[in-house]
C-alpha cells in the first residue's frame, strides 16, 4: 500500500508560512513589509511547488500494514503507560506556549462575548472550543479546495495565498520571541480535542511517532524487518526523548530533526528528492525550534563535498542545487531574524571562550549529560563518531564537525540552562541514536542473536525508565531548579504543581473573583483551562501576573484577595510561612501524585 504525501507537504508549507510570517510580527528579515513578503514567497513557492508537481509520484511512502501495526502497538503501549504524565497540569513556560497557540481565538472570542448577551457568564473554554472548532472545519474545506486547485492552477493558488500578507489582522497577530510554527500543532490539537492539559501535551508524542515512521524505511534498508522494528522501538523508548515529547516544549523538534539528518547522511538514499525532503524537514523544524537550523550545515556540506569541482558551476548543477535547496528559503527569513534578535536563552554576558571553559571545568558537560541521559545511551554516544569503512570517513568527519558546532552553540546559552534535560535531549540524543544504529550495524554482521538481545534489553529498560521517570527527578527544597541546573541531581525539565484542583475548589467556595494564583503563569491560561468565565478571568486580571508572583506582604495588603494558591517551591514556601504568620489559614493541600510537589490553598 502506497501513500502519496505530496499534498501533505504542500499543506504544511502553507501553514508554516501562515503561522510564521502572517500571524507573527517581524519574523521576515526583521521587516513587516507586505509587498516584500508577497514577492519573496511568490518566487519561493513557485520553485518549490513546481518541483513537487513535477516529482509528485516520487513522494510516496510504502506502508507495510504488518510493520506499521507493530510500531503503532508499541506507541499505544507507550501512550497507555504514560497517561499519568499526559494528564499532568501545565506549568511555567508551558502555559505561555499553550496561550500563544490559542491567542488569536482568545482575542476573537472576547469580542464575541462583548456583543453576545450572557456569553461572559459561560465557561470561557467552551466559547473558545466552539470558535476553534468552527475554524478547523472551515480550514478543512479550504484545504480540500486548495489541494484540488494546486494540481492544475498552482500559480493562481500561490497568488491568492500571497494576498493574505495584505490582510488587516494586526490585532490578531502574535508577538513572541520563540519560533511561531511551534504553536501550530498545539492549536490544531486543541481545536480537535478541546482545551485541556492532555491536548497540549499530546502533539510532541505524535511527533515522536511520525519520526519513527520517517526513519523506519532508512533502517529497513539495512536491517531485517523485525530487527528494524526493534531498533525503532529502542529509539522511541529513550526516556529523555519520551519526557521531552510530553512537556509542551519545542525541544523535541530539534532532537528528532537532528537525529533524522544524521541517520540520512549515514544510511539514507542520496538522491535529489531525499535531499529536498531533508532540507524541508530541517526548515519545518527550524520554524518550531530555532536551534534546529544548525541541521542545515551537514546537509549543505555533504551536498557540495559530493559535487565534482569541474561541474559544480555548470548550468545543470546550479539548477539542481537551487531546486534541492529551495525549501531552506522558507525558514531563512525567520532564522535570520531569530539570530539577530536572540532568544531568552542567550545574552549570557560571557564570551564563547569563557562559556566553553566553564563547560570543560570539572567535566561539567559530561556531568550534565549523565544526569539527563541514562548510562546505556551514554555508552552509545562514542559510536556516533566511528569510522567503520573508507566510504563512511566523510560522514564521520561531518558528524565530528556538526557535533563541534552544536557543542559551541549549546554551551553559548545561559549556564543556568545547561543541566536541563530538554536541552541535553536535543544536543546529545541525536548522536546517541546514531551511535546505536552504528553499533547495531556492527552487531548485525557479527551476531544477530546478540543484536536482538541488546535491542530487547534497551527496549524494556527504556519503557521502565520512561514510565518511572519521576522517580529519577526528585525535587526537594532549593534543589528544585538549582540542583538540576548544576548537575547535582538527576532531573527532568519540569516540576509539576497541581493548579486545576485548587482552582476548582475556589469555584466551589465562590471566590473566583477574589483569588490569586502565585507563580510564573504568563497570564490567563490556568483560569481558561479551569473553566472560569470571561467575567471571572477579567476580574482576576486586576491583580496582575507579575513574574514569579507578588510578594507575600503585597498579597496581604490587597484586601480584595481572599484566596491564594501557592506552591511549596522554596521561595514560594517562604511566602506561605509569612502569610500563615499574618493570620491566613490553609484551606486545603494538593500533593502531585508523581512529583510529590505540594500546592496550598490559603484563605484570608
Amino acid at each position: 500500500m502506497r501513500f502519496n504525501f505530496a499534498p501533505l507537504l504542500e499543506v504544511l508549507i502553507f501553514f508554516a508560512l501562515i503561522w510564521t510570517y502572517i500571524l507573527q510580527e517581524n519574523s521576515f528579515f526583521l521587516s513587516d513589509n507586505a509587498y516584500l513578503k508577497a514577492i519573496y514567497f511568490f518566487v519561493v513557492l513557485s520553485i518549490i511547488f513546481w518541483y513537487i508537481g513535477n516529482k509528485r509520484n516520487s513522494f510516496q511512502y510504502f506502508i507495510e500494514l504488518g510493520t506499521i501495526s507493530k510500531i503503532f502497538i508499541l506507541f499505544l503501549i507507550l501512550f497507555i503507560v504514560n497517561i499519568p504524565h499526559f494528564r499532568q497540569d501545565l506549568v511555567s513556560d508551558q502555559f505561555h506556549h499553550a496561550y500563544m497557540a490559542i491567542l488569536p481565538w482568545v482575542i476573537y472570542a472576547k469580542k464575541i462575548c462583548v456583543l453576545e448577551i450572557g456569553c461572559t457568564e459561560k465557561p470561557f473554554d467552551q466559547v473558545l472550543i466552539h470558535e476553534m472548532l468552527k475554524s478547523f472545519v472551515f480550514l478543512l474545506l479550504v484545504i480540500l479546495i486548495v489541494l484540488k486547485s494546486l494540481k492544475k492552477n498552482s500559480l493562481i493558488v500561490i497568488v491568492l495565498f500571497c494576498i493574505l500578507f495584505f490582510l488587516p489582522i494586526n490585532e490578531y497577530r502574535i508577538n513572541d520571541i520563540h519560533p511561531p510554527f511551534r504553536l501550530f500543532p498545539l492549536a490544531l490539537s486543541a481545536s480537535v480535542m478541546g482545551l485541556s492539559n492532555f491536548s497540549f501535551r499530546i502533539p510532541g508524542f505524535v511527533a515522536l511517532f511520525l519520526f519513527t515512521l520517517i526513519i523506519f524505511p532508512i533502517l529497513r534498508f539495512h536491517f531485517k524487518k523485525n530487527i528494524a522494528v526493534l531498533l525503532v522501538g529502542c529509539v522511541a523508548t529513550i526516556p529523555i526523548l519520551v519526557h521531552v515529547a510530553y512537556i509542551v516544549e519545542p525541544s523535541i523538534w530539534t532532537a528528532i530533526s537532528w537525529s533524522g539528518i544524521l541517520l540520512f547522511l549515514f544510511y539514507g538514499k542520496k538522491d535529489n528528492r531525499s535531499f529536498f525532503l531533508s532540507f524541508l524537514f530541517i526548515s519545518f523544524a527550524s520554524l518550531m525550534r530555532a536551534s534546529a537550523f544548525l541541521g542545515f550545515f551537514p546537509l549543505v556540506m555533504h551536498w557540495f563535498f559530493n559535487r565534482r569541482l569541474d561541474r559544480i558551476f555548470s548550468k545543470n548543477e546550479i539548477n539542481k542545487t537551487i531546486l534541492v535547496f529551495s525549501p531552506s528559503l522558507i525558514a531563512l527569513p525567520y532564522v535570520f531574524s531569530s539570530i539577530l534578535q536572540g532568544s531568552p536563552a542567550t545574552g549570557t554576558g560571557l564570551s564563547i571562550i569563557e562559556s566553553l571553559r566553564m563547560s570543560f571545568s570539572d567535566f561539567a558537560s559530561m556531568k550534565f549529560a549523565y544526569q539527563s541521559i541514562f548510562i546505556p545511551w551514554i555508552f552509545l554516544f562514542p559510536f556516533a563518531f566511528c569510522i567503520r569503512v573508507k566510504k563512511f570517513s566523510l560522514y564521520s568527519f561531518l558528524v565530528i564537525l556538526f557535533f563541534t558546532l552544536a557543542y559551541i552553540m549549546f554551551y553559548s546559552i545561559k549556564p543556568g540552562l545547561w543541566g536541563l534535560g530538554r536541552y541535553q535531549a536535543e544536543f546529545i540524543m541525536p548522536f546517541c541514536i546514531l551511535g546505536l544504529v552504528n553499533l547495531g550495524m556492527f552487531l548485525y554482521k557479527f551476531n544477530q542473536f546478540i543484536l536482538k538481545l541488546v535491542f530487547l534489553c534497551l527496549f524494556f529498560y527504556g519503557i521502565f525508565i520512561s514510565v518511572n521517570f519521576h522517580f529519577y527527578s526528585q525535587f526537594l527544597d532549593e534543589s528544585i531548579f538549582s540542583g538540576i541546573k548544576t548537575g547535582k541531581i538527576r532531573g527532568a525539565s519540569e516540576i509539576v504543581y497541581d493548579t486545576t484542583k485548587p482552582l476548582e475548589r475556589i469555584k466551589t467556595l465562590g471566590l473566583t473573583k477574589n483569588s490569586y494564583l502565585d507563580g510564573i503563569i504568563y497570564g490567563e491560561m490556568p483560569f481558561i483551562l479551569a473553566g472560569f468565565t470571561l467575567n471571572e478571568i477579567t476580574s482576576i486580571s486586576r491583580f496582575g501576573y507579575p513574574w514569579g508572583g507578588m510578594e507575600s506582604a503585597d498579597i496581604n495588603k490587597n484586601k480584595e484577595i481572599l484566596a491564594v494558591i501557592i506552591s511549596d517551591w522554596t521561595p514560594s514556601l517562604e511566602k506561605v510561612n509569612h502569610l500563615l504568620s499574618l493570620g491566613w489559614k490553609v484551606d486545603s493541600t494538593y500533593e502531585n501524585e508523581l512529583y510529590r510537589s505540594k500546592t496550598y490553598l490559603l484563605l484570608r
